[in-house]
């Protein structure tokens, strides 16, 4: 449902918990609505893939997506059910921190129900070991 709080409600962490993440709403309102995933890491990550899913509704358009890492790519496609956006390390590795990556949909007069939409991300770290978390948004 809409909110315009910044309450992170859905949260994950993996068994091997160098990775967590959690997602909340920045902003939504009528016009735009701001899905943000905030993610740490306590291990270098070799590779790192965050992928959000925001199910299409209406007429409903991607307006930007980013992420606050230079070290992450993003490439977002959109389709008649959904809009996905993946954020990811091309080359290189992404340094143990906490980062956060957005996605930010330009709605018509329109209300968004964001609580379908979900997250997910799995990572690499130096030693060769893997790590996973999803969630929902609010």
């Amino acid at each position: 449902s809409q909110t315009n709080s910044n309450t992170a409600v859905s949260s994950s962490v993996s068994t091997t918990s160098f990775l967590t993440a959690s997602s909340y709403i920045s902003s939504c309102s009528n016009y735009f609505c701001d899905e943000r995933v905030d993610f740490t890491t306590n291990s270098t990550s070799t590779a790192l893939s965050l992928t959000i899913t925001i199910q299409q509704t209406g007429t409903l358009t991607l307006q930007y997506a980013y992420c606050t890492s230079s070290s992450m790519t993003t490439n977002c496609t959109t389709s008649t059910n959904s809009i996905v956006c993946t954020f990811f390390i091309q080359s290189g590795q992404l340094t143990a921190g906490s980062y956060e990556c957005a996605v930010q949909l330009h709605l018509a007069n329109e209300n968004h129900i964001t609580s379908p939409d979900t997250y997910s991300a799995t990572a690499t770290n130096i030693c060769g070991v893997v790590s996973s978390v999803s969630g929902n948004f609010p």
